[in-house]
């Protein structure tokens, strides 16, 4: 007998013994109504409808119409009707009190094979979930896997649940729910452009000063694909002022985050990459550089390639060619290490375009670069030179100096919902370094990491459970327990701010990292969850709900596991679909 068959058989016998308990002469039962639901959810298959029919004989004397035979010479016939009518009446009144006796134990009944449901429910989910955990594809990696009930506050899985993991990824809801919680949902950076001197018929005497705030959304995810329209508009404003040239430098106050512009323990082999781009007080198209690379022409022919937004800050040395149409790509392209020099070689097959984002060296000059053009284009030319400060004792000049133009972000919230929806991890950085410049004066990733951490203690994370070195998760050298990320989520579920984190993740088969992941199953546009991952350590912590409305905390590690991704997200997968279909009493 299957688990599912055996499953419904004991439930049919519970309805068919509590029946029979509250049923008494000849009360009918159709379909076993009341636990039609239950079955269903656990059999997988609607349930047939049965009646139960008892066929017990009511005593003689209560028949209706009865009278017995005797000697006696025949009453009245008015005498006989009443009689008749009397009995009726006694019937009547005896079957009404079996109806509402049956009917109180029915719902006696009820409760109790309810109850009885409830309480097997929640054991079989305990067992699914273990059954889950050892998975034979597994079995070389280390797991650690807790789920919590958040309603009742049952544990119903625990391997490993103490021990320390890499997070990847998921550290960014230590990062969001700080921020969300320190700095508030409705926080904005505010990057003021300062005029340090007077203007003259059109000319600044003086500097032309950007004050860094570390806001990552100069860039064109937040402004329609535009990443240059903050400068765009801060031109506007200049020639509203009737500034056309500016005799001092342009300079860019990048104080407020001293450094290092990389986490620590981040891989050097990463550096190209997108994911892994270069911190600071300014960031401009999230301290990148989009490049578009063509394969056009004759095979053996050089490739085509542009830089945007703005050319010529990163310089191309390429060896790359043409190749065959139709032939495997070999395009390979990095940038070298310390230097804004973009290297390429390999083939492109004909007809083809190669789209990526390379990171630049020097973030706060990439962002002055940036709008010396920009001001340029718009009729506005800095006679002097660009140059970046990194020194509060020199930012103090012009502590005064009046604003120009103020450009406000979109708020933590949105900010929060980019960074946990798409995992971008510059935006995860520059939240912990503002955190640290915000709660403690001092815009680094390791004040910004105290402050996560202290903050979470009082919202029940042991210190020794977590180990927080940057905000996105990139580095190996992060460390949390899978209790650890669960007390977290379970302490912001009773947070004032726990509506903004909540609606920050992504949700299962609907955004950014979870857009394909329970799709068809109990999970999908249900649970909410962040995925993690670095080579070999596979991760998800987050929230799901039952059919009830109990509330889960989960986090799933899958560390050192070197085989195919897809076998640790089909254990997460599979235990975060088991919780959303689990039955509650």
């Amino acid at each position: 007998m299957r688990k599912d068959e055996s499953r419904q058989c004991w439930l049919q016998k519970v309805w068919w013994q509590k029946s029979l308990l509250s049923t008494p002469m000849g009360v009918y039962w159709q379909g076993l109504a009341p636990g039609s639901d239950y079955l269903s959810h656990f059999s997988g298959r609607p349930c047939r409808s049965r009646v139960l029919l008892l066929q017990n004989r009511f005593p003689s004397s209560l028949l209706v119409g009865y009278s017995r035979r005797n000697s006696q010479p025949p009453l009245p016939a008015r005498v006989r009707h009443m009689r008749i009518v009397l009995r009726h009446c006694r019937v009547f009144v005896f079957l009404l009190l079996l109806v509402c006796c049956a009917s109180i134990l029915n719902a006696q009944a009820q409760q109790s094979a309810a109850s009885a449901i409830g309480s097997r429910s929640a054991e079989l989910v305990r067992v699914d979930l273990l059954g889950l955990a050892k998975d034979p594809r597994l079995e070389r990696a280390h797991l650690g896997l807790f789920v919590k009930n958040l309603t009742t506050g049952a544990e119903l899985l625990d391997v490993n649940a103490a021990r320390l993991f890499i997070p990847a990824s998921t550290m960014k809801l230590f990062t969001t729910a700080a921020a969300i919680s320190l700095l508030g949902p409705a926080y904005t950076y505010q990057t003021p452009l300062l005029l340090h001197g007077t203007v003259e018929g059109g000319v600044l005497r003086g500097d032309l000063v950007v004050r860094g705030a570390g806001d990552p959304s100069i860039a064109g995810a937040f402004h329609k694909n535009d990443p240059l329209a903050v400068f765009e508009s801060w031109a506007r404003a200049l020639r509203q002022r009737g500034v056309e040239r500016i005799e001092g430098d342009l300079v860019g106050d990048a104080s407020l985050f001293p450094g290092p512009p990389l986490g620590d323990g981040w891989n050097w082999d990463d550096e190209t990459y997108w994911y892994s781009a270069q911190t600071g007080a300014l960031a401009f198209n999230e301290s990148t550089a989009d490049v578009v690379v063509s394969a056009e022409g004759e095979p053996g022919a050089p490739v085509r390639w542009e830089i945007g937004p703005v050319p010529g800050y990163l310089e191309v040395v390429s060896d790359a060619t043409v190749g065959p149409a139709g032939s495997g790509s070999t395009f390979l392209a990095e940038r070298r290490r310390g230097e804004n020099v973009l290297e390429m070689k390999g083939q492109l097959p004909r007809g083809q375009r190669a789209r990526f984002a390379v990171t630049v060296e020097k973030p706060a000059a990439w962002f002055l670069h940036a709008l010396r053009h920009v001001l340029a284009a718009n009729g506005v030319h800095v006679e002097g030179v660009s140059r970046e400060v990194r020194k509060q004792e020199e930012a103090r000049e012009w502590a005064t100096a009046a604003p120009v133009a103020v450009h406000t972000s979109p708020s933590m919230f949105s900010l929060a919902t980019h960074t946990n929806r798409e995992s971008h991890n510059l935006y995860a950085e520059q939240m912990l370094m503002a955190l640290g410049a915000e709660q403690r004066n001092l815009g680094t990733a390791r004040a910004g990491a105290e402050t996560v951490m202290s903050w979470a203690t009082a919202l029940g994370v042991g210190r020794e459970s977590l180990v927080m070195v940057d905000g996105s998760g990139l580095s190996r050298k992060n460390l949390v327990s899978p209790r650890a990320m669960v007390a977290l989520l379970e302490g912001m579920r009773t947070s004032s701010v726990f509506q903004p984190f909540y609606e920050s993740l992504p949700v299962a088969g609907c955004h950014g990292s979870l857009a394909n992941r329970m799709c068809g199953t109990p999970a999908e546009n249900v649970a909410s969850a962040k995925v993690g991952y670095v080579t070999h350590n596979i991760c998800l912590a987050g929230y799901t709900r039952d059919a009830s409305g109990q509330w889960y905390a989960y986090a799933l590690f899958v560390n050192n596991h070197a085989g195919p991704v897809r076998d640790a997200k089909a254990l997460q997968d599979g235990i975060v679909a088991a919780l959303t279909a689990a039955e509650s009493p």
